[in-house]
């Protein structure tokens, strides 16, 4: 999965650039509607807790895997600061013709970065980077409701171990179910 969007982001957001996108976009920045349920539990493998900022905001949109690179229809979230960009955040990827209501998709996943299939989780945990296309990687996620296409809610419940993408670091494990309303992609996304 290439990360260059994500870490240009970051890169932007240390230098200052993404505070214009913010103070210039207005109704892009999404809100944390009163159907957000974000039950999701993210423990390291010494039973810490990861700890996301309070700055940190949800995303969730329908659209391809990677803007202008790979178009496969898919489902976004994106949960991150664009204050603390240091700070862990976290983001899953659903190809729609797998992702049907029901269906148990299993960890791990592997693909072709321009073939993608089955759903992707990747989690930035400074030093760490967990996905769940690493050989350490397990479990499962299930979609309970599926907004792409056309759809207003995304929901879905997951156990699941992320590996590390950096050798010899460990694995954390999340935990839950998670539910949020579809927003607009952030504001560098498809502009």
């Amino acid at each position: 999965m290439s990360r260059r969007w994500l870490a240009g982001i970051l890169l932007c957001g240390s230098i200052g650039c993404l505070f214009g996108f913010v103070i210039g976009c207005g109704d892009d920045e999404p809100s944390r509607p009163d159907n957000e349920q974000p039950s999701l539990l993210f423990t390291r493998e010494d039973s810490s807790t990861i700890q996301f900022p309070a700055s940190a905001r949800t995303w969730v949109w329908c659209g391809p895997w990677e803007e202008g690179e790979v178009p496969t229809p898919t489902l976004h979230i994106l949960f991150l600061s664009l204050v603390d960009v240091g700070a862990p955040g976290w983001e899953l990827r659903a190809v729609y013709d797998d992702s049907s209501p029901g269906d148990t998709l299993r960890f791990p996943n592997y693909y072709t970065w321009d073939q993608p299939d089955s759903a992707h989780i990747f989690l930035r945990d400074p030093p760490n980077e967990l996905a769940t296309d690493q050989e350490d990687a397990g479990g499962w996620i299930v979609f309970r409701q599926v907004p792409c296409p056309g759809g207003q809610e995304v929901e879905f419940d997951i156990d699941a171990v992320l590996g590390s993408e950096l050798g010899g670091m460990p694995t954390v494990a999340v935990r839950g179910r998670f539910r949020h309303a579809v927003t607009q992609p952030p504001p560098w996304i498809g502009r």
